[in-house]
Order: structure tokens, then C-alpha cells, then sequence
């Protein structure tokens, strides 16, 4: 939909090749962690990358960890469509561990208190508050889209909304973001 302008806008995207072609990036970018969550009763197992050798690591399809992890021949990765899905599989040993970025995990930490998030983590990608599509209207004013999207972080109108929708997952954009 944003590739033909049938959507305006999405929030929280991660640039990627294909997608630089339809969409533009506007700021505030910010890098995620990627974390791996365990079982509590088998306690922080994962120290390294290394350590999930031969381990079946739930992921969900499409998301964009970090190119070693999906470079990794040794890794027996189960793909899922949902986050949703991948701590019911933990729970029920379906799998070893999942990878995550750090709010999703915290959400699932507030869902299941088994839950443990392994030492092991790492940032990669930049995640972009909005993403506008070339073939809409609105690309026409991205000076102006940028300009709202300040107001909105600054004023705290970003967090306040994300608390109340999302209790527990935090934006990576302070009221205090630069854009310039």
C-alpha cells in the first residue's frame, strides 16, 4: 500500500533496500536491541551468538534481526507470523529461546513472569518514527510532517500514548530529540 501511495505513512520501520525505493525515512532513527529471551528455570544460558548453536530460536518471519544471526547456518530458527506466538512456544519447549527487540520483550515479560532475558544482546538496525510514501500527497510536505512529528515527541505526546496503548514498551525518541 505505501509502494502505490494507498497508504499515507506507517510508524516504527526499519530501512531496508527495496524499501528506500518507496518510502522516505524521516527522523528521529534510532538503533534497537535485539535480545534473546529464555526460560527462567533454565536460567541465562546465552552469552554469545555461539551459545544458540544446534538450539531451535524462535524469530518472526520478515523482522530484520542483525546479519549474523540471520547469516547463522548453525542456529535451527523457527519462524513464526506473530511475536504473540513465540513465548507461548517457549513455555511449552517448543523452542529454545526467541529473538526480540527490547519493548516487544518487555510486553511479554509483563504477559509471563517465566520469562528471562538473556545477557546476550545486540543493536543493529535503525528503526525511523515514520515512514512516508513517496506516491503520497504527503511526501509533498515532508517539512511539515517533520515539523508535527517534533512537536509531538517533545510535547510528550508520543510516550503518553504508548502508555496508555501499550503499557511498559518506551519510544526510543526523549521529548529532547534533535532532528537537525
Amino acid at each position: 500500500m505505501l509502494t502505490t501511495g494507498e497508504a499515507d505513512f506507517m510508524l516504527y520501520s526499519n530501512p531496508t533496500d527495496d524499501r528506500l525505493d518507496f518510502m522516505d525515512f524521516l527522523h528521529p532513527s534510532d538503533t534497537n536491541d535485539v535480545i534473546f529471551m529464555v526460560r527462567q528455570e533454565d536460567g541465562d544460558w546465552i552469552h554469545s551468538l555461539a551459545d544458540l548453536k544446534d538450539k531451535k530460536l524462535g524469530m518472526v518471519n520478515g523482522y530484520k534481526y542483525f546479519p549474523e544471526l540471520h547469516a547463522n547456518t548453525s542456529i535451527n530458527k523457527t519462524v513464526v507470523v506473530n511475536t504473540i506466538q513465540l513465548p507461548k512456544m517457549l513455555m511449552a519447549k517448543h523452542i529454545d529461546a526467541f529473538a526480540s527487540f527490547e519493548g516487544v520483550a518487555l510486553q511479554s515479560m509483563s504477559n509471563y513472569s517465566n520469562l528471562l532475558m538473556a545477557s546476550f544482546r545486540t543493536s543493529y538496525f535503525l528503526t525511523s518514527f515514520i515512514v512516508i510514501s513517496k506516491a503520497s500527497p504527503l511526501h509533498q510536505r515532508l517539512d511539515e510532517v517533520e515539523d508535527v512529528i517534533v512537536t509531538m515527541i517533545d510535547d510528550g505526546f508520543v510516550e503518553t500514548r504508548l502508555e496508555k496503548f501499550m503499557p511498559g514498551m518506551k519510544s526510543p525518541f526523549s521529548k529532547s530529540t534533535n532532528l537537525n
